[in-house]
C-alpha cells in the first residue's frame, strides 16, 4: 500500500530537486545569457533571478526542439518592451513558431498570473495578426523579417508556451483566455495551440537528457567498406527504420549541428526530401548518404555515446 510522505519530507526533497534544476540551468545556459541592459542597476540577487528566468525560456525551447543551448538563448526576448513575450523560436525542423512566456519562482511554487497572460496574448496578437512591431523592444524588432518569413510558410504551426517553475495548475481564468485565443485564431484549421511546462516537466526532461547522453546506440552497418586514414571511417548501409528509432529516442537534438536545419526551406533541402519520398534507393548517390559521428566502432556496429552529434549532416 502506498504511504504518503510527510509534508516536511516532501518539502526537503522538493528543495533538492530545485537545486538540481538550478544547477542544470547555471551550467548549460548561464554562459550564453545576456543581462547587460540591467547589470548596472540591479542587486546580485536580482541579477541571479534575471538569469534564471531567461534560462527557463531557453530550457523551454530546448525541451520542444532539441536545439543547442546557445541557439535557445539567442531566441530569448525578455526585457523592457517585450509585451509579455519572453522568447520567440522558429524551428526549421518542425516548421513551428514558438512564443514563450516564463515565470521563475525561487521556491518552486506558484503559477503565471492572469494579467501577465493577457499582456502576453496582446503581444502575440500584434505580431501574428497585425505584424506590428512598433511597440516592441529591439530584441524582437530586429527579428521581424525572420518571424514574418516563418509565418508566411503555409505549413507553419504556432505554439504558445507557458513555462513556470511551480507545480500549481493554471487558473481557470487563464485557461479560458488561452482556449478562447486558440479557437479564434484557428477558425476552421488547427495551426495554433498552447502548451504548459511546469516544474515536473522540466525536471523530467533534464533527467532524461542525462540518461540519453550516457547511453550508447548500436547501429548495424551492412555491406561496409573501411577506410583507416586519416580518420577511421566506415562506409556502408543501415536500415532506415534504425535511423527513425534514433530520432524517436533522442529527439531532434541529434540534428542540432546539421547546417541544413539553419538554412531553412532551400531548393537543395527540398531536393533531399523529394529524393527520400520518391527515390529513396538513390539517396546515397544524390546526397552522399548521412554522416554519423561515433565514439567507437565495435564488431562493425556503431556505438554512439554522444548522440547529440549524430547524424551530423548530408
Amino acid at each position: 500500500m502506498h504511504k504518503e510522505r510527510p509534508i516536511q519530507e516532501w518539502q526537503l526533497m522538493n528543495e533538492q530537486y530545485l537545486r538540481q534544476l538550478h544547477s542544470y540551468l547555471e551550467r548549460v545556459f548561464f554562459p550564453f545569457i545576456s543581462i547587460s541592459e540591467v547589470e548596472m542597476r540591479r542587486s546580485a540577487d536580482r541579477l541571479e533571478t534575471f538569469r534564471l528566468t531567461r534560462s527557463l525560456v531557453a530550457l523551454s525551447f530546448q525541451m520542444e526542439t532539441g536545439c543547442e543551448p546557445e541557439e535557445a538563448c539567442i531566441a530569448i526576448t525578455d526585457g523592457f518592451g517585450d509585451n509579455g513575450i519572453d522568447g520567440i523560436f522558429c524551428s526549421q525542423v518542425s516548421q513551428t513558431l514558438y512564443f514563450n512566456q516564463s515565470k521563475y519562482h525561487r521556491n518552486g511554487s506558484g503559477s503565471i498570473e492572469l494579467g501577465e497572460t493577457l499582456k502576453f496574448l496582446r503581444g502575440v496578437r500584434a505580431i501574428l495578426f497585425q505584424q506590428d512591431y512598433s511597440n516592441f523592444c529591439e530584441r524582437i524588432t530586429r527579428r521581424s523579417f525572420e518571424i514574418n518569413q516563418c509565418l508566411d510558410d503555409i505549413n507553419v504551426r504556432v505554439v504558445l508556451l507557458l513555462t513556470y517553475l511551480g507545480e500549481q495548475r493554471l487558473s481557470k481564468e487563464i485557461r479560458e483566455e488561452m482556449d478562447r485565443f486558440i479557437v479564434e485564431a484557428n477558425g476552421n484549421y488547427d495551426t495554433y495551440s498552447y502548451k504548459v511546462q511546469r516544474f515536473d516537466d522540466m525536471y523530467g526532461f533534464i533527467r532524461n537528457q542525462h540518461a540519453k547522453i550516457n547511453s550508447p546506440i548500436d547501429l548495424q552497418v551492412h555491406n561496409w567498406v573501411e577506410c583507416a586514414y586519416p580518420l577511421k571511417t566506415l562506409y556502408g548501409q543501415v536500415n532506415g527504420k534504425a535511423l527513425v528509432d534514433i530520432i524517436d529516442r533522442f529527439g531532434p537534438s541529434v540534428f542540432s549541428q546539421n547546417i541544413r536545419l539553419h538554412l531553412g526551406d532551400t531548393e537543395v533541402n527540398k531536393g533531399i526530401l523529394a529524393t527520400i519520398e520518391r527515390e529513396p534507393d538513390l539517396f546515397w548517390y544524390y546526397n552522399n548518404g548521412i554522416t554519423i559521428l561515433a565514439n567507437k566502432l565495435r564488431n562493425m556496429s556503431l556505438a554512439v555515446t554522444a548522440p547529440r552529434r549524430a547524424p551530423s549532416g548530408c
